[in-house]
């Protein structure tokens, strides 16, 4: 095959260039190797005469030589440093997750003017003297109790998200098209946080020396936990309250036979004569049947 012909060039531009250098640099010592590279490792060659050919070129000229049999040879390598790719440690180098750091940054924001507001007011005679603190001084007796359930978990899930970014990264496996979902998790976790700060009563529980902030923020930092913590509590309550007796799935089972029965209650023989004799028919038979296990299971025991 031609390296200037269609398929090639249309494979060719499924990767990039820069990415196949990048994996090469990675794991050079699968490349490497003192032995002669058997036929079947041809591919080893093929990177290596890439990276000398495309060594002082720019980023136009290198992706020329990305070529479909520099792709298929790129393609062995990721087969052996999955989950690490080329375009995985490109994104790692500068992972694009501004939303989340939005996200952070606004959380954060919110708690710490939320707990100085609070603070300034329990505290400072002169800012509860100024007019221009009504409003905020309203805001943190009767806003912020309600909220902080929500803010505090909300900043947890972001503290959790920025920490697996940051280990991902570390490992060279981040990747954008698989990381997802980041919004979604930092709605559940603020969510959970205000549930659970909101359904118990702090005060009952033995949590001595952790405020509600702290409950909320730990609770969208470990949201499995929390989930499954929520999870047992409602299998306590179904067993208290005997709810699983109301579930379908433990409704008694009718037959086959018994449901043709009731069929056949439901049939007139004068307007479908044909029907209701072969429900007759099928109804005996399926006697028979039951009939005939019965005395051979009855053979079997006299054997034994």
């Amino acid at each position: 095959m031609s390296n200037n012909s269609p398929s090639a060039i249309e494979l060719s531009t499924t990767v990039t260039a820069r990415e196949v250098l990048e994996l090469c640099k990675y794991r050079p010592d699968l490349l490497l190797t003192s032995d002669e590279p058997q036929p079947s490792e041809q591919w080893k060659l093929d990177l290596i005469e890439f990276c000398v050919a495309s060594a002082g070129l720019d980023d136009a000229a290198r992706q020329t030589l990305c070529t479909a049999k520099i792709v298929t040879a790129y393609t062995k390598l990721c087969s052996i440093t999955l989950p690490v790719t080329g375009a995985s440690i490109i994104h790692s180098k500068n992972p694009n997750i501004r939303w989340l750091y939005f996200w952070n940054l606004f959380f954060l924001v919110i708690c710490l003017s939320s707990l100085v507001i609070a603070n300034l007011h329990i505290y400072s005679t002169t800012a509860a003297e100024c007019h221009c603190w009504i409003n905020l001084s309203d805001y943190s007796i009767h806003y912020y109790p309600v909220l902080s359930g929500l803010l505090w978990g909300g900043l947890g899930s972001c503290v959790y998200l920025l920490k697996k970014v940051n280990d991902i990264s570390q490992s060279r496996e981040f990747d954008p098209d698989v990381f997802t979902g980041i919004f979604s998790r930092i709605m559940l976790g603020a969510t959970l946080g205000w549930v659970v700060v909101n359904i118990f009563d702090m005060d009952t529980l033995d949590v001595d020396g952790v405020s509600v902030p702290a409950v909320a923020f730990l609770t969208g930092l470990s949201v499995k936990v929390v989930y499954g913590f929520l999870e047992k509590v409602v299998g306590e309550l179904e067993q208290k309250f005997k709810l699983h007796s109301l579930k379908g799935n433990n409704a008694p089972k009718v037959s086959f036979k018994d449901q043709l029965a009731q069929f056949q209650l439901k049939l007139d023989p004068s307007a479908d004569y044909a029907l209701f004799q072969a429900c007759s028919a099928l109804r005996l038979q399926l006697e028979k049947q039951q009939q005939q296990q019965a005395d051979h299971s009855a053979q079997n025991t006299t054997e034994k």
